[in-house]
């Protein structure tokens, strides 16, 4: 109640449903591996990813989950769960933490202040937010032994997807070296290496240094 975005929460109905669990679907489709784990479910992201195998969990690549700050949901998978579970497996290594939020004043109070539809979606859209969840990337270290070259070339990709060019180059390097007759790395180590010449001059990273420096100090 103390957030705007309360009135979402207000039950209209309840339905039962039967489900199964998702180790039990990869059980009966005989998946076992997952290559981008992404999960949005309101609360249970980080029970779902434990749920699944251990071998399952140890070789996914790219884990996307969304986990809270604050009790949105009862019994959530809190950020500081998330946190501390993947942080002991010693798999992943954090890629992305992108904070975001809610507006924090009771939805009464909001209607009364703003009135008109296109005062509210200004103030919706444009003041300044508290954390309230985050979106969480990670990705695989890679410290499984493999026969095969596959992981590797996924991590490249999937970083460079994400347009972490630095990443990807490193995935590229260690697949060159533990799998050296496999020519095609030299193919991704380039690429990535020209992204990387490529962004020093990218409008992105010229807002970046701006950002993060005054023009004096960093001249």
């Amino acid at each position: 109640n103390d957030y705007q975005f309360s009135a979402l929460f207000n039950v209209e109905k309840k339905n039962l449903i039967d489900v199964v669990e998702l180790r039990q679907v990869f059980r009966d489709l005989d998946i076992n591996y997952i290559d981008w784990f992404k999960s949005d479910t309101q609360g249970t992201d980080l029970r779902l990813f434990k749920s699944l195998e251990s071998h399952i969990q140890d070789k996914t690549i790219f884990v996307e989950l969304e986990p809270g700050f604050i009790d949105a949901y009862k019994g959530e998978d809190k950020i500081s769960d998330v946190l501390n579970y993947i942080d002991k497996t010693g798999t992943f290594f954090l890629l992305n933490f992108r904070v975001k939020g809610p507006l924090r004043m009771p939805n009464e109070i909001f209607q009364t202040i703003f009135r008109s539809k296109f005062s509210k979606k200004i103030a919706i859209n444009g003041f300044k937010y508290v954390p309230g969840w985050a979106e969480i990337a990670y990705m695989n270290k890679l410290k499984i032994e493999s026969d095969s070259p596959r992981e590797f070339v996924l991590a490249w990709l999937f970083s460079t997807l994400k347009r972490h060019h630095e990443i990807a180059y490193m995935y590229a390097y260690r697949g060159s070296q533990i799998f050296p007759n496999e020519p095609f790395f030299k193919n991704l180590t380039k690429y990535s290496e020209r992204q990387l010449n490529l962004d020093l001059f990218s409008s992105g990273t010229v807002m970046r240094i701006l950002k993060k420096y005054s023009l004096g100090n960093f001249f």
